[in-house]
């Protein structure tokens, strides 16, 4: 019998709505027969109904979202576990050939950490593999909570003490902005070169991303999306295009910007760094 990929999705209980469209999509695109799917979940007791696709945890008022995660892999042994939070949405049909060898290139090449959605960058890429490339120090959000492949050693030293994911992603910013790290690659972290999972992230700080929306809506039309506010159109603007430049532009230059920027959008820079 195959042995079935895990799947851990962190949750705070108040995005359970999310999380329950997120397993809708999820089996639109990748049978569960190939996987099982823990829903970990912090926060206030929950009453909402969970759908049966899910392995349900409930950890505490108070655990971190990290937390989760370490504690379904306690439940759930496991060399690697796949992790995504409940807004990114994989979006299209998932090759099991390419998860096969992504593990593969991963284990062979002693992966620790693996994001799951590409990046653009400006250096000569450090490739690992056909899937993979290395992460180097100085790359910014290379680090993300949102979507990635774990070993469980990793999930151990990193997730084992209470940090909160955003703890865990400033860990990784300030260390970008260190002078010292410059080009320099990690051993044991990476990053795909394509979006095998089709990730597409729907929520940003509680609302929905109203182009990503549109198209569940259309493309889903037989599940029915959790009713929450929209980003603001000019705020979206904002965000699209600050992530599409942020690994091309050198950090002094990025920093000068986001000072000056810091005084007519601070409500939307969520750090200084």
């Amino acid at each position: 019998m195959k042995k079935k990929y895990i799947i851990i999705v962190p949750t705070h209980s108040s995005y359970i709505d999310i999380c329950e469209n997120f397993i809708s999509v999820l089996h639109k695109n990748w049978s569960p027969e190939n996987y099982i799917c823990i829903l970990s979940i912090c926060g206030p007791q929950y009453s909402q109904k969970i759908s049966s696709g899910w392995i349900p945890m409930y950890n505490g008022e108070k655990a971190t979202l990290p937390e989760c995660v370490y504690k379904a892999s306690q439940a759930y042994p496991s060399d690697y576990y796949f992790v995504f939070l409940g807004d990114a949405f994989i979006d299209n049909p998932v090759n099991n050939a390419y998860v096969e060898e992504l593990l593969k290139e991963v284990k062979s090449h002693k992966i620790a950490y693996c994001k799951l959605e590409p990046q653009g960058h400006f250096y000569r890429a450090k490739i690992a593999g056909s899937l993979i490339r290395y992460i180097r120090m100085d790359e910014r959000y290379a680090h993300s909570f949102v979507a990635y492949l774990a070993s469980s050693a990793f999930i151990q030293n990193e997730f084992a003490n209470g940090l909160t994911d955003r703890e865990f992603e400033l860990k990784y910013l300030e260390c970008a902005n260190n002078p010292n790290c410059s080009k320099v690659f990690y051993e044991n972290r990476a990053i795909v070169l394509r979006n095998g999972f089709s990730i597409i992230a729907g929520i940003e700080k509680g609302m929905w991303d109203r182009t990503v929306l549109c198209h569940l809506k259309n493309k889903y039309k037989d599940i029915d999306f959790a009713e929450r506010p929209k980003v603001g159109i000019i705020h979206q603007l904002y965000m699209k295009v600050r992530l599409a430049l942020i690994p091309f532009i050198p950090n002094q230059i990025r920093l000068a910007i986001k000072n000056k920027m810091m005084i007519a959008l601070g409500k939307w820079i969520d750090t200084k760094i």
